[in-house]
């Protein structure tokens, strides 16, 4: 299943469809809303859903960065999660407009946080990957590095559904 950056171009993450056209050829529900935090600040959230009636494989939540948002950049691979039959829904952080004192763009700098997250992270179910010679994001890769990355991601969601499914099963 390829991956829906490919469909971008310079002026338009959907290319030359309007939103509502991007969507419906991806066959892809997608919700937008606000929220009140504690602060009563107003959160931004979105989800994506296939349009379709096959039974969702799981959730997956996609939190970004603190120098991001929920934007485009996320919203090409929420699509291409949410084509592989799950539920992805986005918020977006307050401390979104935090600026960090560097960011994170080079391979070098990438690997580090993310060897940082995945230190931090408390689940036992984790794997880091890194892709050598990539850069922070799928926007400007090769075709084929950001096929890679997905097939790697869409493989592990999918075997991690497959065994929740299975484990859901015995009860």
């Amino acid at each position: 299943m390829s991956h829906p950056v490919h469909d971008a171009n310079e002026s338009s993450p959907d290319g030359d469809l309007t939103r509502e056209e991007f969507y419906k050829n991806h066959q892809i529900l997608h919700k937008e809303s606000f929220m009140l935090n504690q602060q009563s600040m107003k959160i931004f959230t979105q989800s994506w859903r296939p349009n379709f009636t096959l039974q969702l494989k799981g959730l997956v939540t996609m939190l970004h960065g603190y120098n991001s948002e929920s934007s485009w950049l996320f919203e090409l691979t929420a699509v291409a999660i949410a084509k592989a039959g799950f539920l992805v829904c986005a918020i977006d952080l307050q401390a979104m407009a935090i600026q960090m004192a560097y960011l994170v763009t080079s391979p070098t700098l990438s690997p580090l946080s993310a060897r940082f997250v995945y230190e931090s992270a408390a689940s036992e179910d984790k794997i880091l990957k890194i892709f050598p010679s990539m850069w922070h994001q799928l926007i400007g890769e090769p075709k084929e590095n950001v096929e890679l990355v997905y097939g790697f991601i869409s493989s592990w969601l999918g075997d991690r559904a497959n065994k929740g499914k299975s484990s859901a099963n015995c009860f």
